[in-house]
């Protein structure tokens, strides 16, 4: 694991440990088109659900999953140029590091198309990837489009590497609705210290949504014995009949 060798080499024997679960299901659903339900229930699935529990008892019930394996995505990167038009503007209250993160994109590109390289320091991001997913939802009032953008930091102490799984739904006439972070799969080091950083979400058919983040740091006291601070949240929502993204966040657990 990349993490795990750059803490190697600022001198630290540690490795990251990745003690995230994954309790989103292995398969996702992939069909092109898929029947949209007529409206969407007062009371949905996902705020029925409580503590960390992101999966129904009923599995059937999950229309889609952002899970850590679409970080394996093997398709085309597409442009920068495409990039924009598919999937700008951001929601105002999109993931933050996810916002950064596809800015640095736009920066990198516009670097590369003047023949310039990206700054070498530590920490900076230099390189990133944009990939479409699927079409996951497409009916005649509009579509829903899955896609990842990965990062990866200058290869020095401190280090960091991840992906933000992305979610953009349209209108019928092909028009940007909302773009949000549905999850991300990151992790990264600065020896002693090293981290990870998940985030899963289900979107279930009655268009209610729910995700899972944990953010668990490891460090080292005095007498070299491990700390761990734990931060998890949840994520409750819903896609609305129009295609808006509405999300709640909640802070659910935090271990110091």
């Amino acid at each position: 694991m990349l993490i795990a060798l750059f803490l190697l080499s600022c001198g630290s024997e540690t490795t990251v440990t990745d003690k995230a679960q994954d309790s989103a299901p292995d398969t996702i659903v992939n069909h092109d088109t898929i029947p949209e339900a007529d409206t969407t229930p007062a009371l949905t699935l996902a705020s029925t659900m409580g503590g960390d529990t992101i999966t129904p008892e009923d599995r059937s019930q999950i229309f889609y999953a952002f899970t850590v394996k679409l970080a394996e995505n093997k398709r085309k990167p597409i442009t920068a140029k495409e990039a924009r038009k598919r999937f700008m503007p951001l929601d105002p209250n999109c993931d933050q590091d996810a916002a950064y993160t596809l800015q640095a994109f736009f920066k990198l590109d516009s670097l590369k198309r003047i023949g310039e390289t990206p700054d070498p320091d530590m920490g900076q991001i230099v390189s990133t990837e944009i990939k479409l997913i699927d079409t996951i939802r497409k009916t005649p009032n509009g579509s829903w489009v899955a896609w990842t953008l990965s990062y990866s930091t200058a290869e020095q102490c401190p280090y960091a590497h991840g992906t933000y799984f992305m979610l953009t739904t349209y209108d019928k006439s092909g028009k940007i609705i909302s773009t949000q972070c549905m999850g991300c799969d990151a992790g990264g080091a600065d020896a002693p210290i090293s981290w990870t950083k998940r985030h899963e979400t289900n979107i279930f058919k009655d268009g209610s949504f729910r995700g899972l983040f944990a953010d668990s740091t490891e460090d080292y006291d005095a007498n070299d014995k491990p700390v761990y601070s734990i931060y998890r949240k949840t994520y409750t929502g819903k896609i609305d009949t129009t295609g808006r993204i509405v999300l709640d966040e909640k802070e659910i657990e935090r271990t110091e």
